[in-house]
C-alpha cells in the first residue's frame, strides 16, 4: 500500500481580533491566518468581495468567511440571503447554486448589521479545447503516433472527472473516454479531424475540430515569397491596400497527399490564417520591422536560405501609457512609457499646473524611461503634467519618424503629510517604501516587517510598529487590505496584530510570539530510510574539482538587500534581490552552501528543465521527512514550539554531512532559493493538500518557470513513502506538473495571486534518455500505441541498463556536495501515458504474464515494481 508523506504542519487555527472604534487590536493564537475586524458601524464583512460557486454545488459559510467585531470576540452569526433566488438558494448558512449568473449575497447579524458581496454561479465546464504537444503534424517514418490532449477551463481544472466522447473523422472512438487520445497513422498520408465533447451540468460542451496530419517528408524545403505589391502576383491584377503586404508559400505536391498544414508567423508568433491558405496578407499595425515566416507541415519555408522575410513600415509611433513613479524613486521621479523601439530618441516634457510653463525637459535614446533628479520638481507645490514624444531614429534607412506628444499624464499635488513617508525611501534603504500607491506595494512592506522581525527570546514576545501612507484609494476596505496582507505573507507561527487608520495613514503593530530562525534540532531522528534507487541527474563533476565560489546567474542582479536569517535569504532572492548576508549569520552560511552546491550539481548549458531537475533530485537524495518535528507541531505547544526546529527552515536541508531532515516548509524554501540562484524563477506556494483519506492539511510546495511556462514542483510529495518496505522513493511524480494535474490535491492560498501553470503537461518523463554501453539509447515511456515488439524491446533495454548500473557485488556509490551515499539497489521510472491503463496493469503484475518481470528476473534476485499515478517505479537488487 502506498501513502503520501505527512504535510508540513497541522491545519492553521485562525486568530480572532478585538476592535475599538477606529483602532483594532489582536489576541494571539497559533496561526497562519487571522482576522482583522471591520471598524466603525460596519461590524461584519465578507472576507472576500466576490464568491464563485459551480452550478449544482453548495457551500457552507462559517465564521472563517467573515471579518467581524462582536462582544467577547464571538462570531455573531446571522442570516444569509441572495438577491435573485433563481440563481441560488439559501438554507441557514448554506448556499446552493442553481443557474448561471450573478447576484448579491448578504448576511444580516442578529443586531441588524449587514454585509454584502457578489455571488457568481459559473459552469463546471466553461472552456474545452484540444491541443497537441508541439505541432499537429507528424512526418511518416519519424514518429508513429500523436497525442491529443483535452484541456478544460484553460488548464485550470482536470478533465479526468468527465467521460469524454471522442470523434475521429466523424466516427466515435469506442471504449475510450479519457482526456488524452493517442492516434496511430494510416499506412498512407492522411488527415484526422478530431473533436471531443463532455457532458457538463449545463449540457454538452464540444470542442472545435482539430486537424492532425500524417505526411511524407519534403525532399526540398518549401519556398517563402513576397508577392508583388502592385499586382499581388496574380492575374487579373489585385492591388494591395496601403501598408498591406502579401506573402505566399510553394511546396512539393504529390498526387494523393492531403493538403498540407500551413502555419504563418509574425515575429515568431503564430497568427490566424483563415482556411489554411498558402497566401497571407499582413498589414503592419505600426511603424517598425516585422519578420514574416511560415511552416508547411511543420517545416520552415525559406526565402534565399532564411526562414523569414523582413518588411519595414515607415511612420511615427506615439508613446503611450506614460506612467509616473514618484514613490519608489523618491526624491527622484521616474517616467516610463510604451511604444516605439530601442532605435528611437524620445523627448520628455514636464509642465506645471499653475502657469503651464515647461519645468523640465530631457531626451533619452534606446530606453523607455527617464529619471528626473530630485531637485528639478517640487511635487508638493502643484499638479504636474507629463508627456513624451519620439524624435525618430537615426539610422540611414529611417523607419521611425518624429511623432506628436502623447496624451498628458497628471500627477496631482502631493499632501505635505506624505513628505515624511516619502523621505523614508532613501538610496541606502531602497527596499523599504512607506508611501505606497497599490495594494501590492502594501503587501511587500508588510512582508518585509514579517521577515525582519525582532526575534522573541525565552518566550517573551517582541513587537514592531510601522506607519504607511496610502497614496491611493484601495479597492476594498482597509480592514480587508490588512487581512489579505497577513494571509499573503504566509508565515508559520503565532502573531498578534494591532493598529489604527486615520485618513491616509495606516499604523500597523505586529506582536511576534514565535521566532523565524531555528535554535533546535530534533533529538531523535524519525524518518523512513531512503530507497536510493534513482541516481540524481546532476553534474558528474567531482566536488574537489569545482570552484565553490564560481559565478552564478544571481550575480547578475543589480538590486541588493542585507539578510541575516535564512527566511530573509530565500524571500529576498525570490523577490529579485541579490542578497548581501551579514557576516557569520545563518544567511551567510546557507548562501555559501547553496553556491557551492549549485556549482557542483549544475553544468554549463543545462536546459531549464535539467537545472530544475538537478536541484529536485539533490533534495530527493539528501533530505528525509522529519516526522518527529510534525509530532512536536501536533503537541501541546503546537506551532509555537515546532518553529524553533530547523526542519521548518533551510538549515534543515543544508546539512554538511549525512542525511538532512526537514518538513515541507524547509524543503520548499530550499528549492526556491536554489532555483532562483540558478536563474530559474521559482516561488514557494502556501496552501493545503488533500490526503488520501480526504483530510485537508497545511502544506507548502513550489512553482518554477521552465522554458517560459510555470509548473508545480513538490519535493515533499515526490519523495513519498512506500509502506511495503517503509522507504522514501524519491520519484518524479510531482515534478513539473500542471494546475490541472494537481488540482484535486493541492489547494493554493486563495489570498495569494500565484501564477497559472502551463495548460499542457511537461514532456519530462517521455524525454528521458538512457544510454547503454553499446551506444544504444532508449526512453522509458509507453502509450497505448506500443505493440508487443516495442514493449519487449523496452523490457530488454531496461534490464540491460540496470545490469550495467548495479555492480555484481557491493553497491552504487554516489558523491556530491553534502556527502556520499551507497545504494544496494538500482532503479528507473517508466512513464505510461494516461490513456494506457491496461498497459500499466500488465507491467505491474508479479507473475509470468508480465514481460518486464520476466526479463528482469534473468539478471536480478529481487525485483520490485511500484505503480503510482502514471508511473511504474522499477527497483532491483542482486
Amino acid at each position: 500500500m502506498n501513502r503520501h508523506k505527512k504535510s508540513g504542519f497541522p491545519v492553521f487555527v485562525s486568530l480572532i481580533l478585538v476592535v475599538v472604534v477606529l483602532c483594532f487590536a489582536a489576541a494571539c493564537d497559533i496561526s497562519g491566518c487571522f482576522y482583522v475586524p471591520p471598524s466603525g458601524k460596519n461590524a461584519i464583512e465578507f472576507r472576500r468581495p466576490a464568491v464563485e460557486l459551480v452550478i449544482g454545488d453548495s457551500r457552507e459559510f462559517t465564521e472563517k468567511d467573515f471579518i467581524y467585531t462582536s462582544e467577547k470576540n464571538v462570531f455573531p452569526g446571522g442570516k444569509l440571503a441572495v438577491g435573485d433566488t433563481k440563481i441560488a438558494e439559501v438554507a441557514d448558512m448554506k448556499v446552493s447554486a442553481k443557474t448561471l449568473g450573478k447576484t448579491s449575497l448578504s448576511i444580516t447579524t442578529p443586531d441588524g448589521k449587514q454585509a454584502l458581496c457578489t455571488l457568481e454561479v459559473i459552469g463546471d465546464v466553461r472552456a474545452l479545447e484540444l491541443t497537441t504537444d508541439g505541432s499537429p503534424v507528424r512526418t511518416l517514418g519519424e514518429e508513429d503516433y500523436i497525442e491529443i490532449h483535452l484541456i478544460l477551463n484553460e488548464g485550470a481544472d482536470s478533465p479526468a472527472a468527465y467521460e469524454a466522447a471522442w470523434l475521429v473523422d466523424g466516427e466515435p472512438v469506442n471504449d475510450f473516454t479519457g482526456s488524452v487520445l493517442t492516434l496511430r497513422p494510416l499506412p498512407q498520408p492522411a488527415v484526422y479531424e478530431v473533436e471531443a465533447s463532455v457532458e457538463s451540468r449545463t449540457g454538452t460542451v464540444t470542442t472545435t475540430p482539430l486537424s492532425v496530419l500524417f505526411c511524407r517528408p519534403f525532399s526540398d524545403a518549401p519556398v517563402l515569397s513576397l508577392l508583388d505589391a502592385e499586382t499581388g502576383g496574380q492575374q487579373p491584377p489585385v492591388r494591395a491596400a496601403a501598408g498591406e503586404r502579401r506573402f505566399s508559400v510553394s511546396y512539393e505536391e504529390t498526387a494523393g497527399d492531403p493538403a498540407p498544414l500551413i502555419e504563418w508567423t509574425v515575429n515568431g508568433e503564430p497568427v490566424q490564417n483563415e482556411d489554411n491558405k498558402d497566401t497571407f496578407s499582413f498589414t503592419p499595425p505600426a511603424a517598425g520591422r516585422y519578420k514574416i515566416g511560415a511552416l508547411v507541415n511543420g517545416k520552415a519555408a525559406l526565402s534565399e536560405g532564411v526562414s523569414y522575410i523582413e518588411v519595414t513600415e515607415r511612420g511615427a509611433v506615439v508613446p503611450s501609457e506614460v506612467m509616473v513613479d514618484y514613490d519608489s524613486a523618491y526624491p527622484a521621479v521616474r517616467v516610463e512609457f510604451l511604444g516605439g523601439s530601442a532605435d528611437e530618441t524620445f523627448s520628455l516634457e514636464v509642465s506645471g499646473q499653475r502657469t503651464g510653463d515647461v519645468l523640465y525637459t530631457a531626451e533619452v535614446k534606446g530606453a523607455f524611461s527617464f529619471l528626473i533628479p530630485g531637485d528639478k520638481l517640487d511635487l508638493f507645490k502643484e499638479d504636474h503634467y507629463f508627456r513624451v514624444r519620439s524624435l525618430g531614429d537615426s539610422r540611414t534607412e529611417q523607419v521611425y519618424l518624429p511623432s506628436r506628444f502623447s496624451e498628458r499624464t497628471t500627477l496631482k499635488k502631493l499632501p505635505e503629510e506624505a513628505k515624511a513617508y516619502l523621505s523614508k525611501f532613501t538610496a541606502s534603504n531602497r527596499h523599504l517604501n512607506h508611501y505606497v500607491v497599490s495594494d501590492e506595494a502594501f503587501y511587500e512592506l508588510f512582508d518585509y516587517y514579517m521577515l525582519y522581525r525582532p526575534q522573541p527570546v525565552d518566550g517573551v514576545k517582541t513587537s514592531v510598529t510601522f506607519t504607511v501612507y496610502l497614496g491611493y484609494e484601495p479597492e476594498s476596505s482597509i480592514e480587508r487590505l490588512y487581512s489579505e496582507a497577513f494571509h499573503r505573507a504566509g508565515y508559520t507561527g503565532s502573531y498578534g496584530l494591532g493598529g489604527r487608520y486615520t485618513k491616509n495613514v495606516a499604523e500597523v503593530n505586529i506582536d511576534f510570539y514565535t521566532v523565524s530562525m531555528p535554535d533546535k534540532k530534533t533529538a531523535e531522528a524519525d524518518f523512513a530510510p531512503a530507497l536510493n534507487a534513482l541516481l540524481p541527474a546532476v553534474s558528474g563533476k567531482p566536488p574537489d574539482d569545482v570552484d565553490p565560489a564560481g559565478r552564478l546567474p544571481i550575480d547578475e542582479r543589480e538590486k541588493e538587500v542585507a539578510v541575516m536569517t535564512t527566511d530573509q535569504l530565500y524571500r529576498a532572492v525570490e523577490c529579485g534581490y541579490k542578497p548581501t548576508p551579514h557576516e557569520n549569520s545563518a544567511a551567510e552560511r546557507a548562501y555559501r552552501y547553496g553556491r557551492a552546491l549549485l556549482n557542483t550539481i549544475l553544468d554549463d548549458g543545462m536546459s531549464d528543465a535539467a537545472r530544475a531537475r538537478a536541484i529536485y533530485d539533490w533534495i530527493m537524495w539528501k533530505v528525509s521527512y522529519d516526522n518527529a518535528c510534525v509530532e512536536i507541531a501536533a503537541g501541546d505547544n503546537a506551532v509555537k514550539e515546532a518553529v524553533r526546529y530547523d526542519a521548518f527552515y533551510i538549515e534543515g536541508v543544508f546539512n554538511e554531512q549525512g542525511v538532512s531532515s526537514a518538513v515541507c516548509d524547509g524543503i520548499s524554501k530550499a528549492y526556491s532559493l536554489l532555483c532562483n540562484m540558478a536563474g530559474l524563477s521559482c516561488l514557494r506556494i502556501n496552501g493545503r493538500v488533500r490526503q488520501q483519506n480526504g483530510k485537508l492539511e497545511g502544506h507548502a510546495w513550489n512553482k518554477v518557470r521552465v522554458d517560459g511556462s510555470w509548473y508545480i514542483v513538490d519535493c515533499t510529495w515526490g519523495d513519498w513513502v512506500y509502506e511495503g518496505i517503509n522507504a522514501e522513493t524519491a520519484t518524479h511524480l510531482y515534478f513539473l506538473k500542471t494546475d490541472a494535474q494537481c488540482g484535486d490535491t493541492h489547494i493554493e492560498n486563495e489570498y495569494a495571486d500565484y501564477p497559472r501553470t502551463a495548460v499542457m503537461p511537461h514532456s519530462f518523463g517521455r524525454k528521458q534518455v538512457f544510454r547503454l554501453n553499446d551506444e544504444t539509447t532508449f526512453s522509458p515511456f509507453l502509450n497505448d500505441a506500443a505493440d508487443n515488439a516495442a514493449i519487449n524491446e523496452l523490457c530488454r533495454n531496461i534490464t540491460a541498463y540496470l545490469d550495467e548500473v548495479l555492480p555484481q557485488s557491493g553497491g552504487i556509490e554516489f558523491t556530491t556536495y553534502g556527502g556520499t551515499t551507497i545504494s544496494d539497489c538500482a532503479g528507473l521510472e517508466i512513464e505510461i501515458a494516461a490513456c494506457a491503463d491496461m498497459l500499466k496493469s500488465v507491467l505491474t503484475k508479479m507473475n509470468d504474464a508480465n514481460p518486464l518481470l520476466t526479463a528482469l528476473k534473468t539478471k536480478f534476485d529481487t525485483v520490485l515494481l511500484i505503480p503510482r499515478a502514471d508511473t511504474v517505479l522499477v527497483v532491483v537488487w542482486r
